[in-house]
């Protein structure tokens, strides 16, 4: 999960880059920030990647296109 959350915000949410810290638990995935607007905002995008399966597709292509591989 961390892998595409990365991927989310590099390519959706760059104004997101650098203001939450990424805590994965488990199978779980936490991120912290001392703003609130930022776990709200990842909340709603990784809800549409996990209903949306054209979504998660696309995250998934682009991974393989620029090389990324996930490890999680």
């Amino acid at each position: 999960m961390e892998g595409i959350v990365e991927l989310m915000v590099m390519t959706d949410a760059s104004t997101l880059e650098g203001r939450y810290e990424p805590d994965p638990e488990g199978g779980a995935y936490v991120a912290t920030s001392r703003h609130r607007d930022v776990p709200d905002d990842l909340a709603g995008r990784l809800r549409t990647v996990a209903t949306d399966e054209g979504r998660l597709r696309e995250l998934v292509e682009l991974a393989k296109s620029h090389g990324v591989e996930f490890d999680d």
